[in-house]
């Protein structure tokens, strides 16, 4: 996504990394990589902003159900009134929620956006990813950075 944007120049391309021994994904070039047990985060640069990008995989997601799954995980963080967005591509389905209370390590003001992906594919509840989108750096909030960042990381997700 990121390659095809008119802010491509933002970021040079992509390094990939396998995570959890389920997800491979792809990531921006140079961008700093710490993995603690079923966290992952990333931080770097993006345009003129550094952002942190935090990846985990679910394990005790109890809806079979993208959407009853998402909307619980947003009530249980007092956020439910936040509006989703679908995310689609070819093997993945998902739900973005953006303008997310700013959690802790962000720029003051700043919310955050937050992908919440599962595989098309499998059978049973399916293999889940959520990535958290938070803008580091001081000064004016770049919320479509962050959920251009977001869409170029859930669509460069593989199973």
């Amino acid at each position: 996504i990121l390659g095809s944007t008119p802010e491509a120049g933002l970021v040079g391309g992509f390094e990939r990394a396998k995570f959890w021994e389920t997800w491979d994904i792809g990531y921006p070039d140079g961008w700093l990589v710490e993995e603690s047990g079923d966290t992952v985060i990333l931080t770097g640069a993006y345009g003129e902003h550094e952002y942190r990008v935090e990846l985990t995989q679910p394990q005790d997601a109890a809806s079979g159900d993208l959407r009853a799954w998402v909307e619980a995980d947003l009530a249980a963080a007092g956020q439910s009134d936040v509006a989703l967005t679908e995310v689609s591509v070819s093997h993945l389905e998902g739900l973005k929620a953006s303008n997310l209370t700013a959690g802790e390590g962000t720029a003051d003001a700043c919310p955050t956006v937050r992908v919440y992906a599962q595989s098309r594919a499998a059978t049973g509840t399916p293999p889940r990813l959520v990535i958290s989108v938070a803008q580091t750096s001081e000064g004016e909030c770049n919320v479509v950075n962050e959920e251009r960042i977001a869409d170029a990381l859930v669509a460069e997700a593989r199973l």
